[in-house]
């Protein structure tokens, strides 16, 4: 109940204010990650209120489609697509 209260929350105030990125799902502020194309590709559809999610959040919607919920932690910059 309370991420849905935050995700509203948020929601509302970004349309009076700029507001730092935060997932649609719990309403937590995030980091940036790299994902791969074609899970991003079935996981974005299931993001209500726009295209962000947190890792976790982002784990929990790889699990629920039967992809992997675990995901390496990688460089970045060393490793340009």
């Amino acid at each position: 109940m309370i991420h849905l209260v935050r995700v509203r929350w948020k929601l509302w105030l970004r349309r009076r204010r700029p507001v730092a990125s935060f997932c649609k799902h719990c309403g937590r502020d995030v980091h940036d990650y790299r994902a791969p194309d074609d899970v991003w590709e079935k996981v974005e559809p299931r993001i209500r209120h726009g295209y962000t999610l947190c890792y976790d959040c982002f784990c929990e919607e790889c699990g629920k489609i039967g992809e992997q919920t675990v995901w390496d932690l990688i460089d970045a910059d060393k490793n340009e697509a």
